[in-house]
């Protein structure tokens, strides 16, 4: 996570680019692993955007990673691999000890084709909560190209008929970074029979396109890459929403991309909307010294119903500090805190949306673009009421640690917030992979609501750990919470996600 810091000298600022929950709580969890198969258009510059550098395709890999969220039992866990058509591939069985993680990197899975690209599902004998990240090679070859970011799995719960996408992108340049952006959306079926879905683009303008008649096979999976969507082909940018219907239930993936960034989220449906949705970490113009770069952010949403809602953003920052905004949102609304008049030059803490109708929102965070390294990007999905957990599974946690499959040495951060009325402690017990634990405390109220856990400062921790976490509090309080990996100031591209925390069973 990033660390506050008192910024004195705000002329350093450069221009930054364009900005761009939730359990995934189970026996049955789906994913979509588009693994080594999956090659994200190449795309030229459009001509109706002068100075838009060409886009290179790049083959995108993923590793899994599911916790055991039962405190006393180990787990066992089946993975089944799907190809596009909906039919399986493989199945692995893993055992997993308590509030332990499994992870699986695709590339390397035995059995698994080199060149797979589908769907998987996990099944298991106790609760767990899963995430994948996705990663494009290794970073000491692309450089500034490399990318890599995450998403949350989509339990049974979180599949739907019903989605919304807050914002969408196609060949929109931004001259920050003399870059074009695009999304892609992939839809797993994870019905037994066919589902018949239409998609409904809104352009911020309010101008409508229709695809109709996307037909995915029981099991299968379908991607809609905006760039070459037939229902955008006479369009040629488009920033706007989206909403997804279905006859039969599915889950959701999308992503922001460009030749070096990349932004991943689940799909939001009626699991993830509500009238009053909470922002565990945003920033404005924070400088982070363990990654270099300065950071800021945007909050994007959309009412569920794709029509207007009135949205009241309160911000508390980490002091203490309260200020407020509101706007209709018509189809979609944004907060951008780089250019927010209520909000001082730098700004650290956590928000909270109220709105007079169920909305769906999520946060993009950003750094200011340098030329030697890159831009860095991640983002996570706003999470309702009903979301929050008095206990939250972090299946991933690093200090410091090298990953061999895409070169880069991560450290993680935890930031959340208080979603309860009450003040309470809220401690993270590390689960170290040599079977000790190690804790930190964190004391949050009302009016002081949010909490950070930096492991790559904790000297409790043995340098190059990779370990899981639990969040608890006491006395019993509602929190949320999103874990951030960053890579250090001599790495190139791209290497910056976020998960969202998971509400354990036990």
């Amino acid at each position: 996570q990033v660390q506050p810091t008192n910024i004195s000298d705000i002329s350093r600022r450069r221009e930054p680019s364009q900005l761009f929950k939730v359990p995934a709580l189970g026996t049955k969890t789906k994913l979509i692993l588009f693994a080594a198969a999956l090659v994200l258009a190449s795309l030229g510059a459009p001509a109706v955007i002068p100075g838009a550098q060409a886009q290179g395709s790049s083959t995108l890999y993923t590793t899994l990673v599911a916790q055991n969220m039962n405190a006393l039992e180990s787990m066992t866990a089946r993975v089944t691999y799907y190809n596009l058509g909906g039919s399986p591939v493989l199945t692995t069985s893993h055992n997993v000890s308590p509030y332990r993680s499994l992870t699986i990197n695709q590339p390397s899975q035995v059995g698994l084709p080199t060149n797979f690209g589908g769907t998987a599902m996990i099944d298991a004998s106790q609760p767990f909560g899963a995430f994948v990240y996705e990663y494009n090679g290794n970073v000491n070859t692309y450089g500034m190209n490399f990318r890599v970011d995450a998403y949350n799995a989509s339990s049974t719960v979180a599949e739907g008929y019903e989605f919304a996408f807050p914002q969408l992108l196609k060949s929109i340049y931004d001259a920050g970074t003399n870059m074009t952006y695009n999304s892609n959306i992939s839809i797993q079926n994870a019905s037994a029979v066919s589902a018949n879905v239409t998609i409904t683009y809104t352009q911020s303008s309010g101008s409508q396109y229709v695809h109709s008649g996307i037909i995915i096979p029981p099991g299968g999976a379908s991607t809609l890459d905006l760039p070459s969507d037939s229902a955008l082909s006479g369009v040629p940018n488009f920033y706007g929403t989206a909403r997804l219907t279905s006859t039969q239930p599915v889950a959701i993936v999308y992503h922001h991309y460009t030749a070096n960034l990349l932004v991943s989220f689940a799909g939001l449906g009626t699991a993830n909307a509500g009238t009053t949705l909470y922002l565990s970490q945003l920033l404005r113009d924070i400088y982070d010294s363990g990654s270099g770069y300065w950071w800021a952010s945007s909050i994007v949403l959309m009412p569920l119903d794709g029509t207007s809602a009135n949205v009241t953003v309160t911000y508390q920052s980490s002091s203490g500090s309260v200020y407020t905004q509101s706007q209709t949102a018509a189809p979609m609304g944004a907060f951008d805190l780089r250019y927010s008049a209520v909000l001082p030059g730098s700004f650290y803490g956590t928000a909270k949306l109220t709105a007079d109708k169920p909305i769906v929102a999520v946060v993009n965070l950003v750094t200011y673009y340098d030329s030697n390294r890159g831009i860095r990007a991640a983002g996570y999905r706003a999470a309702p009421s009903h979301a929050a957990a008095t206990r939250v599974c972090l299946p991933t946690l690093k200090k410091n640690a090298s990953d061999a499959a895409t070169g880069v040495t991560w450290g993680t951060g935890v930031a959340g917030r208080l979603a309860g009325s009450s003040a309470t402690t809220v401690t993270l017990t590390y689960y170290l992979n040599d079977g000790t634990t190690v804790q930190q405390t964190y004391a949050v109220s009302p009016s002081g609501p949010m909490f950070n856990f930096d492991q790559r400062y904790n000297t409790a921790i043995p340098t190059g750990s990779t370990f899981s976490g639990v969040l608890t509090t006491n006395p019993p309080q509602p929190i949320i919470a999103n874990v951030n990996f960053a890579a250090d100031s001599t790495v190139r591209g791209d290497p910056s996600f976020t998960y969202e925390g998971i509400g354990c069973a036990y």
